[in-house]
């Protein structure tokens, strides 16, 4: 699988959180051609990284936002992508 993504980082004064915010997210099977369409996967990703002694202050930080923590693997959903749209293709 090959992803590509456009990614912003951001860095609390203290250092202790630090935020990425992915955006124009695309799939592509390995060994095909230049040629063949990448998919898009047009969800916004925001990840919070933290060190495990700062948990409360992250979750307190977390809190801020208008959406619920979850996790998140690009490698999965890719992979899922790729299946769903071969799946199709078969059809």
């Amino acid at each position: 699988l090959y992803n590509f993504y456009d990614r912003r980082y951001f860095e609390s004064r203290l250092r202790p959180i630090r935020i990425t915010i992915d955006q124009r997210l695309h799939f592509q099977k390995l060994g095909v051609c230049d040629d063949v369409k990448a998919f898009p996967y047009d969800d916004v990703i925001v990840e919070c990284k933290f060190a495990q002694a700062d948990q409360s202050l992250a979750e307190n930080f977390l809190h801020q936002f208008p959406f619920r923590p979850s996790r998140f693997s690009k490698y999965v959903t890719g992979m899922q992508t790729m299946a769903f749209v071969e799946q199709d293709l078969d059809q």
